[in-house]
């Protein structure tokens, strides 16, 4: 007996696709370098391809504020779009 429809697990996708053949990519490794910056290390999927790449990942700015005190964190406010008249 299958799960419930609402439970069942969808097929994933790569999120990140190959800038050569637009294959997926997969991450081989991550390195966490700060709290807001970390490293990954990718390779195509694709067997003919096999690009392999380094990504900088880094939180550039807040969009909704923590409920915590986030004065630590680093982060810039995004500001809030004035209307125009």
């Amino acid at each position: 007996m299958g799960q419930p429809k609402h439970l069942e697990r969808k097929p994933r996708t790569p999120h990140n696709k190959c800038p050569v053949c637009d294959s997926g990519m997969r991450i081989r490794t991550s390195n966490l370098i700060t709290p807001l910056f970390k490293e990954e290390k990718r390779q195509c999927i694709n067997p003919d391809c096999g690009l392999s790449v380094l990504y900088e990942v880094t939180a550039a700015r807040v969009l909704v504020p923590s409920a915590m005190d986030p004065s630590n964190a680093g982060l810039t406010i995004q500001p809030t779009p004035q209307a125009t008249a």
